[in-house]
């Protein structure tokens, strides 16, 4: 197992960032966790919360990444490559939130 955490910041008020992230009638918990049961060789628990910074949104990532078979060999690189895919992600979703 391996953990890591990544922050982005998103330009656009907080409903409208977790509204696009989850379920905006949860909005008062400013916090999402997504936990995988089975599946491939990484299940991750992605635990996500929410803080509004005036009409922008900050979102901090924690993950904790079980690995098991082949993903197992690969582990110790694999937080640097997560990080830079969950940079991305935080970049397409500031671009298409934002209207740019």
């Amino acid at each position: 197992m391996f953990t890591f955490s990544q922050t982005g910041m998103i330009n656009a008020p907080i409903g409208l960032v977790f509204a696009a992230v989850s379920d905006f009638s949860k909005i008062p918990l400013h916090k999402l966790e997504i936990e995988a049961q089975h599946g491939m060789g990484l299940l991750p628990t992605q635990t996500f919360i929410f803080h509004a910074d005036g009409n922008k949104t900050r979102i901090e990532l924690s993950v904790k990444m079980r690995v098991s078979g082949f993903f197992k060999l690969m582990q110790f690189m694999l937080p640097g490559k997560l990080k830079k895919i969950w940079t991305k992600y935080f970049l397409n979703l500031d671009q298409l939130l934002s209207g740019r």
